[in-house]
Parts: structure tokens; sequence; C-alpha cells
């Protein structure tokens, strides 16, 4: 009851006095609840179902519209009788903002069976108003769909009851720029036999769409103002796929029906492309021209590839030659520096090619090889289907494009004439590959070169003239200059410059100082005016790339090739002399182009003698005009910005042999990493005391320490480890307590490895320690060294084993010793005090067991260097350190329950390895934080140790195989097969349904965090062929058991195939391919020419509609049309069994094999087919658990959310074998120094 005082609110009176009368409505007069008859009889004048045209949830289908689809008749008779809409098209609900609209009408070409299909599309278009002609937002119209299904029987039905079908037949489609679809076209360009046909002979259609039909359909287009299609003779020529090019391009024989019926538009065809192109003369080409091209392509591409010869970039002559040009007797004239550097440079591309060449071959696999021999077989196959339509193009008075446009003539010959060669014309110039490129260039051989010397222009006219085999080797100097870029030196210095770089390579160090650095005694200018002394900052280059990026060769790398240390050091010593001094002038110094800096001030190092002299001078320079110089009296010594240590910086290229020996590597690489690489530990060490004393020392990288360990060299290591004392993991400084707060904090910085906490106040009456260290904002962070890897640790994940003895020798001591006597750094304070005690040393170089169970041994397989070597490395462990090997074999790393062995079984290490690892102490049974078994590991992998897994499935016992496999994972409780069959991964399903199949039966009823079972995974994921494995071996319960979500297999994929097949019908239109004339060897190679396995199926309907043709007498006016259609199906029956009859022959030659690496393809049909085939029998349904079903939710819950909502519920459930920890019993650890924090679960959901 409200209060009189509150406000009247009519709107809430209203809505309580219509409550009121609905309920009086419910009860009679006595008051009593109305009985359903009652409440029947009141809505007689409602219909008993509220709309017959309401669709459904998914698929926005109505009942009229599965009726159709599921092939129902009577039941279509019936709703269409009761007024079903047949007229309004249907969107897609899942794809409201698309044009991915269906009539009813158009879902008869999903009906199974097609004739029933036909008798429904009669029974609408006469009982419903449904027509053919309705187009959908594309202009695609009703009956133009259901051509491009291949539906000729609806099709010759809606010919003969829908008037408005031959109309429908003329209908361009143009919803692309230049195109223009006609549905014959779309029939000749799929091989529609049997539609061609009923077009021909019920629609009236032509085999040539002429400019009257093109013009007419286009003004019949409702969106003139959207259309891509306009009228004109023009825009037919360049809009109109001709059904002679469809069919062409689909490599089938329906043009020999072009050529019978439409012979007139065989003598002027031309590709519709190049009609596109027409204003560009190259590509000018008549459809005969085309094809004779196409004949010549397939024979240069069914060839083996040629190797193309060493050639020059460029044609043009010069006074310079390519190096690579010259032969090794021409080489070997060359003496000194210049004889190395052409051998190396030419050494440095054979080894690129080498390399290059390797890798293609590794890439590719025998699938690959195998693909490539199966191209050059269907460009073979090609050859005669294109020699025969030229033949009868002929016959037919088909012309060239110059014989049809006489005023335009093609340019074809002149542009790619070159490239679209006959390998069979003798007369054919030589060529270097079998195929060209899209311009058709680098296809025949040229000896040419560049034109430009030292200091010159790149640019020069193109010339085919062959060059002077007498002239002198391309050569380039360029000079360093600050900041990025180079310069160039006078063409005056090129000589000079040739001397120096000998001088650099003999160590002739009096020749080196005379070319840069002036006399000693040089008070005054020389009596000419000039010196030319040399920057010696600059390099050299032998590649006509002038780019700054290019690599060259400096001075200083000369010397260290030569190994002429001393010189080197002289080179060091003048780029210092040379380096413009900060004291100087902030004058602005203009730079001579021939690569001099000049400098207006005096030598810093004059006699004091002349410091009067100099001030006066300066006196007098100030009083003079401003841009006064005194050219007379300026110094001619080289002063440019450029520090020393830009040449031990800089990168040269280098090519070794490979570590390994299995092949070279080039590259690129600084001095002192050039010397590591190559494993010369005397350049080594020279060049780093000449990077220790710079003006500016430059410090060894550490990136130099992985390279060294890589090529596992302990000699490099020892003199690396004398230099850094880098590699330890050396102990927490020891810290001074104190209990004065402050002393604790005034503290020397350069003490810092002795420094004070303050323990604070008495807790209980005395100190506590670790409170004092947890709550200390100084305190040292603890983890600095604990995370840092030991060199014991890195040495054995690159499978260095000669390291590995060398760190646990004498040697290694001896080195860190070194380093903590001769250096002042803080490293060298810490390790003098750390190697005190000779027995820690073992555990500071890693061979020790950490806090968390890390051991070398988990480094050893730990993302290997080198698997091959994993089981030598492991051995050397054991001898070195048995006890240690022993456990790192047998512990799991704490963070995350990691072991040695289960990484093993991640990597590509042999089965060797996988042996010893149980033998000594490995448990095949183990398991990670996840839930992760060895087999996990193994299946989820993405490139699968095939040979391991293989081994492990023999080598395992029955009973500890059938554990593991039903073994799931904490997070997506997934089996090991549930992994396998998530990833598609065909190969494995076979080979573990062919080993160990009693292992894998009791796991298909496993189900995962979302409650799938495999098959319900393979099921979602379309893979056919293994869903077909897993009906052939499962129980038949489980083709009935239900998902998280209550779905059976049979519900998931009957959705999944009605979803993709309503997207097909309702996709943008299929646009008929035409040829590409742009350039050459851009044919299709597939599908086969002729015959093919679609055939079978179009033969014999294209019978059935020739006897409909001749028992309905369409074609009584016309026999012309009905013997050539005749014909044409007696030669396809007879093409179609000789073609038969040759297929199983092949077939037994060809061999099968895996197909895309081994995994599955998705083919939501193939599946469903598969399946619907299982499912013969009435079974009673398997409900899911409603444990199951929480599961489910939570799952899909947490994979939307950060949070993890799982913790609760693992209270309740826990995974079989692998209980939670308690959170008081977890381990306070996050962080492996080898494997780095526990990463997340990432294995498929």
């Amino acid at each position: 009851v409200r209060d009189s005082s509150e406000d009247d609110w009519s709107s809430e009176d209203d809505d309580e006095d219509k409550d009121y009368d609905e309920a009086k409505k419910k009860v009679d007069a006595k008051g009593e609840p109305k009985s359903e008859e009652d409440a029947l009889e009141d809505s007689e004048d409602e219909p008993d179902i509220l709309d017959i045209d309401a669709p459904d949830w998914d698929q926005a289908l109505t009942a009229l519209g599965y009726g159709i689809i599921g092939g129902h008749l009577p039941i279509v008779q019936i709703l269409v009788a009761a007024g079903a809409d047949c007229k309004t098209p249907r969107n897609i609900s899942d794809n409201s903002y698309s044009s991915s609209t269906f009539y009813p009408l158009a879902l008869t070409a999903l009906t199974p069976d097609e004739s029933v299909g036909a008798q429904i599309a009669e029974h609408l278009v006469t009982a419903g108003g449904a027509s053919c002609s309705a187009a959908d937002s594309d202009t695609v119209t009703v009956f133009h769909r259901l051509v491009t299904c291949n539906k000729p029987q609806i099709v010759e039905a809606l010919l003969r009851v829908d008037s408005t079908a031959k109309a429908a037949s003329r209908f361009l489609h143009a919803r692309q720029w230049n195109s223009a679809v006609h549905p014959i076209v779309s029939a000749f360009s799929s091989g529609q036999r049997a539609m061609v046909a009923v077009l021909l002979a019920y629609a009236g259609s032509r085999a040539f769409i002429d400019l009257e039909t093109y013009d007419r359909s286009v003004g019949a287009n409702p969106s003139q103002s959207y259309s891509y299609a306009r009228a004109g003779e023009e825009n037919w020529q360049q809009c109109t796929l001709q059904p002679l090019e469809a069919s062409l391009v689909d490599y089938s024989d329906l043009w020999r029906l072009v050529l019978e019926l439409e012979p007139e538009s065989i003598k002027n065809a031309v590709p519709k492309t190049v009609y596109q192109y027409k204003n560009t003369n190259s590509l000018r080409r008549s459809m005969l021209d085309f094809l004779r091209s196409a004949v010549r392509e397939m024979k240069r591409r069914s060839r083996e590839p040629v190797t193309p010869e060493t050639t020059s970039s460029n044609n043009n002559t010069s006074t310079w030659r390519s190096i690579f040009d010259l032969s090794d007797m021409e080489i070997s004239e060359n003496k000194g520096w210049d004889g190395h550097a052409i051998s190396w440079e030419k050494r440095n591309r054979e080894i690129l090619q080498a390399n290059s060449k390797a890798a293609r071959a590794a890439n590719s696999n025998d699938d690959n090889a195998k693909a490539e021999e199966e191209k050059r077989t269907q460009a073979a196959r090609l050859i005669p289907y294109f020699q025969q339509a030229v033949e009868e193009l002929e016959k037919a008075g088909a012309r060239t494009w110059n014989e049809i446009y006489k005023e335009l003539p093609s340019e074809w010959q002149s542009q790619y004439g070159e490239q679209d060669f006959d390998p069979d014309d003798p007369d054919a110039p030589t060529h270097t590959t079998n195929q060209g490129n899209r311009y058709g260039q680098g296809a025949t051989k040229r000896r040419t070169t560049k034109l430009f010397g030292a200091g010159e222009s790149e640019q020069s006219t193109s010339t085919e003239e062959t060059i002077d085999e007498k002239t002198r080797p391309f050569k380039r100097y360029s000079l360093f200059v600050s900041g990025w870029g180079e310069d160039y030196p006078g063409t005056h210095l090129i000589p000079l410059y040739d001397e120096l770089y000998e001088a650099c390579w003999n160590g002739d160090n009096d020749k080196i100082r005379a070319l840069c650095l002036p006399p000693k005694d040089d008070s005054a200018p020389p009596p000419s005016g000039t010196r030319d002394l040399l920057q010696i900052t600059a390099r050299v280059k032998y590649t006509e790339h002038t780019s700054n990026y290019s690599k060259g060769y400096t001075p200083l790398y000369v010397a260290l090739r030569a190994r002429k240390w001393d010189t080197a050091r002289l080179i060091l010593e003048i780029a210092e002399e040379q380096l413009t001094k900060e004291d100087e002038d902030e004058e602005v110094k203009p730079v001579n182009r021939g690569g001099n800096v000049i400098r207006f001030d005096d030598d810093d190092d004059d006699d004091d003698e002349d410091s009067d002299g100099d001030s006066c001078a300066s006196d007098e320079t100030e009083k003079r005009p401003a841009g006064y110089t005194d050219l007379a009296k300026r110094f001619h010594t080289v002063s440019v910005n450029v520090k020393p240590n830009q040449l031990l910086t800089y990168d040269s290229k280098w090519a070794v042999e490979n570590t390994s020996g299995a092949s070279s590597y080039s590259g690129t690489a600084d001095p002192i990493t050039l010397a590591v690489r190559e494993n010369d530990a005397e350049a080594f060490a020279q060049i780093a005391d000449m990077m220790a004393n710079l003006k500016e020392p430059i410090s060894i990288p550490e990136s130099l320490r992985d390279i060294i360990l890589t090529n596992d060299s302990p000699e490099l290591l020892d003199a690396y480890i004398r230099r850094t004392g880098d590699g330890l993991a050396l102990p927490k400084p020891k810290a001074k307590e104190s209990t004065d707060k402050a002393q604790a904090q005034h503290h020397d910085d350069d003490d810092d490895d002795e420094y004070k906490i303050y323990l604070g106040l008495n807790v209980h009456g005395k100190k506590r320690k670790d409170l004092a260290r947890r709550e200390d904002p100084n305190a040292p962070y603890e983890s600095d060294d604990e995370s840092k890897v030991p060199i014991g640790w890195r040495a054995a994940s690159k499978q260095a084993i000669a390291v590995l003895e060398y760190l646990n020798g004498p040697k290694a001591i001896e080195a860190y010793k070194h380093y903590a006597e001769t250096y002042k750094t803080k490293l060298a304070k810490r390790l003098a005090e750390a190697l005190q005690n000779p027995d820690d040393f073992p555990k500071m170089v890693g061979f020790c067991l950490s806090r968390l169970a890390e051991t070398p041994v988990l480094a050893a397989v730990w993302n290997p260097a080198k698997p091959d070597l994993i089981l030598p490395t492991l051995k050397k462990l054991m001898q070195l350190q048995p006890r240690l090997t022993a456990d790192g074999v047998r512990l799991q790393v704490k963070p995350n329950r990691m072991s040695a062995f289960a990484l093993l079984c991640t990597t590509k290490a042999p089965v060797e390895a996988f042996d010893w690892m149980l033998a000594n102490g490995a448990d095949p049974l183990v398991r990670n934080e996840n839930g992760w078994n060895i087999f996990h590991s193994m299946f989820n992998a993405h490139d699968p140790n095939w040979t391991l897994i293989e081994h492990a499935l023999t080598k395992l016992s029955a009973d500890v195989i059938e554990t593991l496999m039903a073994q799931q994972t904490r997070t997506h409780r997934n089996t090991p097969f549930a992994i396998a069959v998530k990833k598609g991964n065909l190969r494995l399903v076979e080979l573990l349904l062919r080993t160990v199949k009693s292992a894998i039966v009791p796991t298909l009823l496993i189900r995962d965090a979302t409650g799938a079972t495999p098959l319900h995974s393979a099921i979602l994921k379309g893979w056919s062929k293994i869903v077909a494995h897993l009906i052939s071996i499962g129980s038949p319960e489980m083709l009935y058991l239900e998902n998280g979500v209550g779905s059976t297999p049979m519900e998931i994929t009957r959705l999944q195939n009605l979803t993709q097949t309503l997207r097909g019908l309702s996709s943008s239109l299929n646009q008929p391919q035409a040829f590409n004339t742009y350039g050459v060897n851009y044919l299709s190679l597939t599908p086969a020419p002729g015959m093919r396995d679609r055939d079978e199926e179009e033969v014999k309907s294209l019978r059935r509609v020739i006897e409909g043709i001749k028992s309905s007498g369409t074609l009584a006016k016309k026999p012309e049309l009905l013997l050539v259609l005749s014909n044409f199906a007696d030669r396809s029956e007879q093409d179609f069994a000789t073609w038969a009859a040759q297929k199983p022959a092949e077939e037994v030659q060809s061999t099968t094999g895996y197909t895309n690496n081994g995994y599955d393809y998705c083919d939501v049909p193939a599946t469903f087919d598969a399946f619907s085939k299982a499912v013969v029998e009435v079974h009673q349904r398997q409900l899911v658990h409603l444990s199951d079903v929480q599961r489910a939710v939570l799952t899909a819950v947490e994979s939307q959310t950060s949070g993890q909502l799982r913790t609760r519920w693992a209270t309740k459930v826990q995974v079989e074998g692998l209980e939670e920890e308690e959170p008081d019993q977890k381990q306070d650890l996050n962080y492996s120094a080898i494997l780095g924090s526990p990463g997340k679960d990432f294995e498929i959901s």
C-alpha cells in the first residue's frame, strides 16, 4: 500500500491494470483456472504454429529449408501447401555483415539425390511461385548458382517449368573489374559436359558470347551504377571470357564443341587478358600465338633444370674486369695481396653457392624431389594437348595477331623472343635455365661487366661487346669517415694505395710510414706544394657493389691475415696519429676529395722555444679577416675523425670450414671474431692485446665465449679466460655484520664485496640475521650469481667435450688465477678471494648440484647444439663426475619437475643416448609439473624425432607404454594419443595404431578438459583419415558419446558439413580463370589434361542428357546440334575408356607416401561421409557426466580470462597419479639458470 503523500504514478497503475486483465483471462467465472481445452477454445483465431517460416538459430534455415536439404518431397509439398515462403532469401546467421544469402530454390543443390532435387525444384516453381532468375546482392541468379553446382537435372527441370529460366541463362554475372561471366562459361570452365549439353539444347545458349548478348545482359543489370561491366565492343572484349579459352585453361576437351559450333569465332580468337593490355605492344598475341608459345613453354619445363653459369651482372665494357671472370691461371699471375684477395673472394662465393645448394638440398626432401619430377611429367603431358589444340585451330583458320590487327603490330618476339625459345630448335641461343622470370630477363648467357673505375660513377651505357681479356681485375678503394657512409680517394692515389696494401701484406713497416706519415724533420712545405699522404683507415673492395654495406678489407685486416703482428700495431699507431685531436681549433676543416683533411694549426709536440712564435702566429691569425687562409704555410698531414677502434671492429668477409666438417660457412666478422671462428689462438691473443692497448680500450665481446665453446677449443678458452675471467658462478660476497645502524649505512664504495648489514633490534632477546637480510633494502641481490650459467653448463650445452675435460683439470684454475693476479678489477678481486679454496672451484665451474637440482647433464640435453654428440658428452661427464652425472640423470629440476630424460625426448638425440640414460637410472614414467610424460613431449614436437619415437615404442615394456598412454596432462587433460590426434599427425597416429594398438584402444574413451574424446577432437578438426582410423578400432559406444556440451560426434560433423555447404552455396561466385599472358612461364601445370576422375560421372550424365534430348524431341528442329552433341558424347566415352585402361598401370608405378609432411588435411565433407557410413544402426546415446560438464565449463571460462579458476576445482578433481601440492609444500623457486622460468602449458587444446 502506498502512502497518500507519494506521487501518483499513473503508468504504474496502468501496468497493474494490465496484469490484472491478463490474470482474469486465465480464470473462469468461478475464479478457478481455465483448463487447457478452454485456453485453446479462446485462441481459435491464432494458428497452431506461430510462424511456419521461423528460422533456426544455427543456420537461419526454416522447416522448408531442412525439408529441401533432406530431399523429403512429401514434407516439402505439405509445407508449401501450408503457405511456407518459397521466395524470400535467407542470410546465414553468423555472417550478418556480408551478402551470404540463399534462396530456398537454391537449396535443391544440396539435396542428396539430384533427381529428387529436380522434383522439389519443379514443385517450388509451380506451387510455390519460386523463380530461378532471382538474384542475390552480388547479382548471382539461382539459375547460375545451380549451374556452378553442376546440377544438370535440376537445371533441365527449371528450363521446362520456369518461364524465366531462359532469360536467366543469358544473364552475365559482373562483380569484378573486367569480368563478365556467362552461365555456359562457368560450365565450360569446370568441364561440365552434361551441363553444357543442357544449356545448348534447352536454353538455346551459344558456345560464343557475342556482342549483342553481352550488351543485352549489361542493360538488364539492376545495379547499373555498381556494375563492373559496361556496354560497348571494347568492354565486351576486355570483360568477356569466351568458352574456348575457359575450356583450354581447364585443359579439357570441351573446346572441340566450340570448333564445331562456332567456327567463325576461332579465326579472330584472342585471350581476354591480351585485350586488357592491348596498348602494351609486347603483350599482343592471338589465341593461336599463345598456344604455340604454350607448346614451347611445356617443352622447356619438362626438361631437367640447367645450372646457370657464372656471368657478370651488366652488359658494359670496361677497362676493369670482374674478378669472377678471371681464370685460375690469371689469378696465379697476381702476386702478393691482390692474388690472395682475389682467390679469397672467389672462395667466398664458391662457399656461398655451395651452402645455398646444400640448403636447398636439405630443405628438399624426397617428397619435394618427387613433386618436382611430377611437375616435369605434367609439363610433358601438356605438350601433346597444346600441340593438338594448335593443329585444330590452324585447320579452323585461326590467325595470328599480326594477321588480325595489321595496324597494331605485336612486339612480343623482340621483347620475349629470347626467353620464349624452343629447346628443340638447334638455332636457339644458348640458355642457362629452363625458366625465365616475369619480365623474361636473365635467360641468356653473356660475358659482361660494369663500367666504372676507382672514383668513377656507375652510370654507363649498355653494350654486348666482348670484354678485353687483358683488362685489370676490378678493385675499388674507399675511406672511412665519421658517422655513416664512406669517401673515395682521388684517382692519382690509387697506385699509392696499391703500394700500401702490398706493404701491409709483406710487413714493410718503413714503406707504410713513408706513405702515411710525414718525415719527422718536415718543418716546411715541399717544393712541389703537395705531398700525397694516405689515410690508413681505408678499405678495398673487390666487388661491383659500391654501397657502404658491401664489405672490404682494411690495411689492418691485411696485416693480420699475413700474420704481421708488428705491422698491425704500427697501423693502429698511425690511425691514432691521424686522428683529429680534440684540443685543435674548432675551425671548419675542409675535406680534400683526395681523401686528406688539411689541418691549419701546428703540431702539438713543437719545442718550447717555438711556443712564443706560435703564440704570435696565433695572435696574427686572430687579427686577419674572416675566411683568410695562408695556403703556403699549411701542413700537409692526414687528420680525420676516425678512431683506430673502427679498424678493430670493422667486419670483413671470411669463410671457414664448418666445425662438423659437413660443409663450409662464409659471412662477415671483425678481426677477433674471425680469429675465434678460425680457431686461431695466436691471432686471438695478439688481437686481444691490441684491443687492450688502445687509447680507448675495447673489451673482448662476451659472445665469443659461445663461439669458442661451439668450436670446442680449450686453447682458445684458456686465452679467453686469462683476459676476461668470465665463466664462473662466484659465491655471494661475504658481508660483515654490525649492530651500529650508522656504521652500516656508511661504507666504502670500493669495498662493495664486504658490505655491512645492520641486524636491527633484538627479537626475543637475540639478533635475527634472517629477518635483517630479508627486509634490508641495501642487501646484495642474491640471484646475481645464482642466475648466471656456469661455464661448465654452457660447455655441456654446446657438447664441448674437450672443454669439459679442460675445465675439470688444473689448467682452468690456473687461467682464472692468472686473471686474478694480473688485473685490478672488482672481478679479479672477487676471483682472488673465491680461489683461495681450490675445493670450491668445481662448484663455480658448474660441476655441482644446484639447489634447484640442476646439473651439467640437464644442460647437455637442453636445446643441444649438436644432438649427435649428446651421448659422447654424457659419457664424458660420467667419466669426469660419475656421482654428479648419475644424480643428473635421475633428479628433476624443482621449479617445474623437468628431468634431463624428459628433455632428451624432445631433441633429435640418437636412440643410443635414450638407452644410455635408461641404463643409468632414468625413470621412463617421469612427469613434469604439468603432468607431461615423455610421450606427451615427443608427440607435441613440431618436428618429431621419428627414429626415437619408434625406438621408444619398441624399447619400453608393454605395461610402461600402457601407463604412459593413459596419463593425462594437468591443465587440458590430454593423453599422448589425444595430442597426436589434435595436431592432425596422421603419420604418428598410424604408427601408434600399428605398433601399440592395445595401449591406444583404452584411451579412446578418455575425455579431455572439454569433455571431448579423441574422436570428438578429430571430427572437430575435420581430420577425415584419422577419423576413419579411430572408427575402425573403437567400440560402438564411442560413436555415440556426448562431449562436454552434450554433442555427439554425428551432431558435430553434421553441423560442420551443413555450415560449410551453406557457406559455399551463398559465397561469391567462383570466377573462371583466364590465361595469364603477361610474360613467359606462367601456365599452370594442373589439372591433368584431358580425362580425369571427375569425368566418370560426367560422361554418364552426358549420355543421359543426350538420350533425354532425343526422347523429348527438343532438338528436332536443330538436327545439326544434336549430331554434334551425340558425336561428342561418343568420343567422350571412348576417350574415358582409354584413360581408365591406362590409369591402373600408372597408379602401380607411383608410390604412395605421406603428403603435407605426414599431417592430415581438413576435409569436412569427407569426414561427414566417413562417419555417416559408420553410423548404420540405432544405438543408445552415451550421456556426459556432470563432472565432465563442470570441467568443460571451467576450461571454457579460463580460456577467456587471465585468472586461475582451476585452483579450487583442483582440490576436488585431481589428475590421477599427480596430486596437487599443498601451498606450504610448494617450492619457493621459480627460475632455473638452464631452463629459465617455468613456461606456460602450451599444449594443444
